[in-house]
């Protein structure tokens, strides 16, 4: 080969290439972002619309509906998401994942300008922004103290969130609790009756008079000049000097209202307390940092964390800033724990190398090709943008064996023919050649089967993209190494002989006897036919009955992993205050305080997940001691407060030791453009779900939210007057919830101006009776023009691509897997009975697992198809690679026993490394193969060639495999010990299990097909 005699022949060369290699490698290491899973590109736009005042039904209607009309027929769209609630309407657009994320947003926003054509002129102008799956906070940081709470709202909207955005690689600052600051105008209802003054009218007046306008510019005199038109207030109190006309005659606002620097009226409420320091505060500022795409995790939090002191000095005394959630502590420690697990494997590896080889020198020659190969892969990762995370580093873990056993082909090839009498450098050039086609076979195996998984595209299969490409980079590299360095080093370093000592010679005669032991039952084995097609069949049996073993092994859509917290979600009676849902979290915080392990709790009052909000709702992260310092594991915790907080009467509270934010493991929809008949169905599945077993809790958006006083205008009353629904509802509108009639301008802020009527005129619902509504100039309360009842409002509307919705979410027992929900899940609509009207769709996860494993099937089925067409190419015979192939069922075999002996789960990381372990299993069969056709071409008899083929190559084989599995077994041996265990084990124990039978078999089941085949031909 043109390349090994060039390497050999130019050593210097070749040594000044590779370390040019190694330290562009380390220059691009120390460049790529660290994260804990790869970017995943879901591009998703939100659009929140806000109509004060108005109840769901009013926004589906007028506002909800009419964006979801005009974004529906966007190209590459996933699908369309909408929430109304009382007062907001939530429409989300989520598309594909090759879809432009800025061209997503233009075209929202199109679409949006649209649909305003034909609402509601009260509402406020709809806020559009991006949102992203990958939008998890760096850190959370609260900022507490002796200050009210919208003194601290206005420290972190006008000071921190400033500070914080000048930091390099931080993109955005979302602001949680306080309140923001609203100037009010309190109008006194019954002197605007007097005065025969309308709100409506009054804010329009207000408006203009608080207003600049441009008036152009002109030339005079040879200077250029702008007019403005109007002013603005330059205070709160000079609100009340403004004069508006009435009725032909000035009036001034303080005539028939009270001006009040306020705040807005509250939706929600943070509270925090730290058991370690033992202060609780009931008024606090959450501020949620959001990283840049490309940016560094761990080293922007620590750049974060060492500008804290800084930033808190500029604070008032006694406020203070605290981090009770940190996620790059836990995706540092993860990477960290990887990284020592990939040392550790390279380490082991060479250590067991040794113990095969007994020559130091060889062992440094082979050994080099892992560092060199991971180093070098960071080039090509750098220049792809992917990041240090999870998966590339466990890609790393997996691949240290796969990186060696090429260059211990080589090597080993190349010792033999040395120990045969022939020079080292002919013996180095010609030990390379022999081998190459196998080498090169072996390492296509390994490319080949991460095409189909590079091109994944679904929400989960686009986390492994970084996978597939890291694992082929570095096996590229590898095979140059192989090619390269290793024969180049070979020729250098072993030119003597070292002394054999006692312990080289030990191992001489180790293998010696194995492979002479080996060869004669092999022997034995070709004896008879029926032999090797009992053998074949016994294993193709074994095969079918592992497949038993699933009825013990659980299948979870991802791992599951302790990280320091629990999360509690709670459904209080609808109607409840914020004050009353806030006795209630004081409650619940006592209960769970008693558990030593809790350091942190906090508490947000009026929201929970990321879309559901309400004064009766409650969302209470629990932040844990570190695992190792604790007894329990955050899922017994979790187990534990669930059972306390269900003895809690008119308390509905679900519990989450992995996060609920992101949705619940089992999730599905309900759908149907019959509206009754979805409550009945969806009420006939809550029913059902109350009784099923193995259900820790489940929520459904179909819940009530607040009491609803229902105003139903008199017909007959208002055709007369002239007045429309529209007409009645804008006016207690006005009243109860005001009128944005324009901002007030402070060092660069915009503060609402908002007017509406006194609240002791409005204080209780039969004032509101008293409302008045003005009808050319005279006033008639809304108890005259309308009849009032009382109900319970429906807390939201939801729709999924323009269908009425309800969607239930379902959090399993620790003991019940998700797919066994899932069936439970499935068996509950077969014996359902629904009517045909309504629909049911998997969501949130369980869609996504669906999708996940419909396209992890077809990967796993399209890599062994291409695995044989490669085979095919190579050995340029049709019929030989399926002999090859039966190494895939061998592995199969060892996967799932060891899965089910180490009491571990599978899940997608575990069918991941399934897909990795075709491209693995196949080249010990490979290596037999490729030797014994040499030695048929040679004219070695079918026998001779059969044996002597799998004996020359037995050391080879247990070398390469042991290498394998040494270089995972760091991984394997945690079993969730570590930061990110959970996620490296699964997948290291199928390599371990898969490669340990799959070695074992391949030497007796490819050495005797190959021979009763060719036998048969011959």
């Amino acid at each position: 080969m043109k390349l090994t005699k060039f390497a050999i022949e130019r050593p210097v060369t070749t040594t000044m290439l590779f370390i040019a290699l190694a330290f562009f490698g380390i220059m691009a290491y120390m460049n790529v972002g660290v994260n804990m899973m790869p970017k995943v590109n879901s591009p998703s736009i939100m659009v929140t619309t806000v109509l004060p005042g108005a109840t769901p039904e009013e926004l589906e209607k007028n506002v909800t509906e009419k964006i979801e009309k005009e974004v529906s027929g966007l190209s590459n769209l996933k699908r369309v998401i909408s929430y109304s609630m009382e007062n907001v309407s939530t429409v989300q657009a989520e598309f594909r994942s090759s879809k432009n994320e800025n061209e997503a947003m233009n075209e929202v926003k199109e679409k949006v300008e649209l649909a305003m054509a034909e609402m509601p002129q009260s509402i406020e102008r709809p806020l559009i922004q991006k949102t992203n799956i990958a939008d998890a906070p760096v850190l959370s940081i609260v900022m507490s103290g002796n200050r009210s709470g919208k003194e601290l709202y206005d420290l972190a909207d006008n000071k921190l969130r400033n500070l914080f955005t000048r930091i390099n690689g931080v993109t955005k600052v979302n602001i949680i609790g306080g309140e923001k600051r609203e100037i009010k105008i309190l109008a006194d209802m019954r002197r605007a009756a007097e005065l025969g003054l309308d709100l409506t009218q009054a804010g329009e007046a207000i408006r203009a008079a608080n207003t600049k306008l441009p008036g152009g510019t002109y030339d005079y005199d040879g200077m250029n000049f702008s007019i403005e038109t109007g002013q603005e207030v330059s205070s709160p109190q000079a609100i009340n000097q403004l004069m508006i006309p009435h009725q032909g005659y000035p009036l001034s606002v303080r005539e028939f209202a009270v001006v009040s620097d306020s705040i807005k009226r509250p939706t929600n409420k943070s509270t925090f307390h730290d058991l370690k320091n033992d202060k609780y505060y009931s008024s606090v500022v959450t501020l949620n940092i959001l990283k840049e795409p490309n940016a560094n995790e761990v080293k922007l939090a620590r750049a974060i964390k060492e500008k804290l002191p800084e930033f808190e000095k500029e604070l008032p005394e006694g406020v203070t800033l605290s981090i009770p959630f940190d996620n790059s502590a836990y995706t540092e420690s993860a990477v960290d724990d990887a990284l020592v697990n990939v040392i550790l494997g390279i380490i082991l590896t060479g250590a067991i190398l040794y113990l095969f080889i007994g020559d130091h020198r060889t062992v440094i020659i082979v050994s080099i090709s892992i560092p060199i190969s991971l180093i070098a892969s960071f080039i090509v990762l750098k220049q792809l943008n992917a990041t240090l995370n999870m998966m590339t580093l466990m890609s790393f873990a997996v691949s240290i064996g796969a990186l060696i056993s090429n260059s211990i082909v080589v090597i080993e090839n190349i010792v033999r023919l040395k120990k045969g009498g022939i020079p080292i450098k002919q013996a180095a050039i010609e030990g390379t050649s022999e081998v190459t086609m196998a080498v090169i076979a072996s390492t296509g195996t390994n490319l080949v089967v991460f095409l189909p998984m590079a091109m994944m595209s679904s929400m989960i299969g686009v986390y492994f993209v970084e996978y597939a490409l890291t694992i082929s980079v570095a096996t590229v590299f590898s095979l140059l190494v192989s090619f390269t360095l290793t024969p180049m080093l070979a020729s250098v370093l072993l030119k003597k002989d070292l002394k054999a000592t006692k312990f080289n010679q030990f191992l001489d005669r180790f293998f010696d006897r194995l492979s002479e032991r080996y060869g004669r039952s092999l022997e034995k084995l070709l004896a008879k036919n029926r032999r090797g097609v009992i053998l074949f069949v016994s294993m193709m049996g074994v095969f079918i009955a592992s497949f038993g073993l699933l009825n013990f092994i659980d299948f979870n859509f991802m791992p599951k992993e302790d990280m320091n917290r629990v999360f509690v979600e709670v459904d209080l009676p609808a109607g409840s205050s914020l004050e009353t849902s806030g006795e209630y979290a004081k409650k619940l915080e006592k209960l769970i305080m008693q558990h030593p392990e809790v350091t942190a709790i906090q508490t947000v009052i009026g929201e929970k997940g990321i879309m559901p909000k309400g004064p009766n709702l409650l969302k209470i992260i629990t932040h844990l001691s570190p695992a190792a310092e604790r007894e329990r594991s955050n899922v017994q915790l979790a187990e534990i407060l669930k059972t306390q907080l269900d003895s809690i009467p008119a308390v509905k509270a679900l519990v989450s030791a992995n996060g609920i934010e992101g949705g619940l493991p089992i999730s599905f929809l309900l759908q149907s453009e019959n509206v009754e008949d979805l409550k009945a169905t969806s009420a006939k599945v809550e029913a059902a779900l109350l009784d099923m077993e193995g259900v820790s809790g489940y929520e459904a958006n179909s819940r009530n939210g607040n009491r609803l006083v229902r105003v139903i205008p008199r017909q007959e009353i208002v055709s007369k007057l002239n007045l429309s629904v529209f007409d009645v509802a804008t006016a207690i509108n006005s009243a109860i919830t005001g009128i944005k009639v324009g901002v007030y301008k402070e060092n660069g802020k915009e503060y609402d101006i908002r007017i509406s009527y006194n609240e002791q005129d409005i204080s209780d619902i039969a004032r509101i009776k008293n409302i008045p509504v003005l009808v050319d100039g005279e006033h008639y309360t809304v108890e005259r023009l309308a009849d009032i009842s009382y109900d319970i409002s429906q807390a939201q509307i939801y729709h999924v691509n323009k269908l009425p919705t309800v969607e239930f979410g379902i959090m399993p027992k620790d003991n019940v897997s998700d797919m066994e929900m899932q069936g439970k899940v499935t068996q509950l609509m077969d014996n359902l009975q629904a009517p045909k009207s309504v629909t049911v769709k998997w969501a949130g996860m369980a869609d996504d697992m669906d999708e996940s494993l419909q396209e992890l099937s077809f990967t796993l089925i399209l890599s062994i198809i291409l695995l044989y067409m490669l085979m095919a190419s190579l050995l340029e015979n049709f019929w030989h690679p399926f002999l090859l192939l039966t190494t895939l069922p061998m592995a199969m075999i060892g996967v799932l026993a060891l899965v089910f002996l180490s009491g571990s789960s599978m899940n997608m990381l575990s069918l991941i490394a399934v897909i990795t372990l075709l491209g693995l299993a196949v080249n010990d069969s490979i290596l037999i193969y490729d030797y014994n056709r040499q030695l048929l071409d040679r004219g070695e008899s079918l026998h001779q060639a059969t044996i002597q083929s799998a004996k020359t190559k037995l050391k080879t084989v247990i070398m390469t495999s042991v290498a394998i599995a040494i270089g995972t077994l760091p991984n394997a041996l945690e079993f969730g010990g570590g930061a990110g265990a959970a996620f490296r084990t699964p997948m290291a124990l199928v390599t371990i299990g898969g490669i340990v039978t799959s070695t074992i078999l391949t030497l007796y089941v490819v050495p005797s097909l190959f021979y009763m085949v060719k036998k048969r031909k011959q």
